[in-house]
């Protein structure tokens, strides 16, 4: 799945911050995570909170998993 597809299929989810690790915040709903970010120049345009956010509305997705399936986007 290409990036474009994951966002027109998936970008009206919700998804909520859950954790942080070694530059990548992960998101979550019950049907997938998103990690974004990956890189210390990058994360730092970010904006995270507690608060639900559409997929299509984070910034520098760099990976999904989506029913234990993983799907990595290059930047």
């Amino acid at each position: 799945m290409t990036y474009e597809e994951f966002i027109e299929k998936y970008g009206d989810e919700e998804v909520k911050f859950v954790s942080y690790y070694k530059y990548d915040f992960v998101f979550e709903s019950e049907k997938l995570k998103v990690g974004c970010g990956g890189d210390r120049d990058d994360i730092y345009r970010l904006k995270v909170n507690t608060e639900p956010i559409k997929v299509r509305e984070l910034e520098l997705i760099s990976w999904a998993e989506i029913d234990g399936e993983f799907y990595a986007f290059g930047w």
